[in-house]
């Protein structure tokens, strides 16, 4: 009977140890694996095909245009890395046609019917009846696609993750965003493709269909050339 208990003992232990090193397996490959399917999870938001398509008609009107992009940046944006932020903002036509209270937030406001919505970057397209007028289409299409910002960076974007990543003024889903970005560094062999170029990053607002109010945000990058 005693060596009976001490067999029954030892084969505990067995089951004790291999119990332990399966559970520490498991909590390790949790561990490891689901921040991987978090990241993945947020980065169906990034670049996906509908956001890109937002941002290459955007890039679109910008180049059909000519736009002098490179004029807008000043100095202090070119050795901060700080954007030039292009906010859509909500107003109405006054009577004369002039455009009224655009200091409103389309965050709080989105789906107001009693209100246009605009974007700045727009304002810089031709309105000229006897040709496309990219400035009227453009306000339309920010305001139909529920574009909310339009950020403008040089090619090489280093600085610009530097300087969102220290700033507080961004969003949480942004900065995200921008850590996600690669840096589209200047490469020598490609230097003819990456000369004259800058980006924009289109910010688009949805509304989930699986809660109640939920609200969220996708975001696509594309090159600019500029004039």
């Amino acid at each position: 009977m005693k060596k009976k208990n001490k067999k029954n003992g030892f084969a505990m232990v067995e089951v004790l140890i291999a119990a332990v090193t399966v559970i520490s397996i498991f909590t390790l490959l949790y561990n490891s694996i689901y921040p991987i399917v978090g990241i993945s999870k947020a980065s169906e938001n990034y670049d996906d095909i509908d956001s890109k398509y937002i941002a290459f008609y955007i890039k679109e009107m910008l180049e059909t245009d000519e736009i002098n992009i490179k004029n807008t940046f000043s100095s202090t944006n070119n050795t901060s890395g700080a954007p030039m932020i292009y906010k859509t903002y909500r107003y109405y036509n006054g009577p004369n046609g002039e455009m009224v209270n655009k200091n409103y937030d389309i965050y709080s406001v989105l789906g107001d019917e009693h209100y246009l919505f605009g974007n700045d970057i727009c304002e810089l397209l031709r309105e000229n009846s006897n040709q496309k007028n990219n400035r009227f289409f453009c306000q339309k299409y920010v305001t139909g696609a529920n574009i909310t910002a339009i950020y403008v960076t040089p090619y090489n974007v280093t600085k610009f993750k530097n300087y969102v990543k220290n700033n507080n003024s961004f969003s949480r889903s942004f900065k995200n965003y921008v850590n996600y970005m690669p840096t589209y560094s200047q490469n020598a062999s490609k230097s003819s493709y990456n000369s004259g170029y800058y980006r924009i990053i289109v910010e688009i607002r949805h509304e989930s269909y699986n809660t109640a109010g939920e609200i969220y945000y996708t975001y696509a990058t594309i090159e600019v050339k500029d004039q």
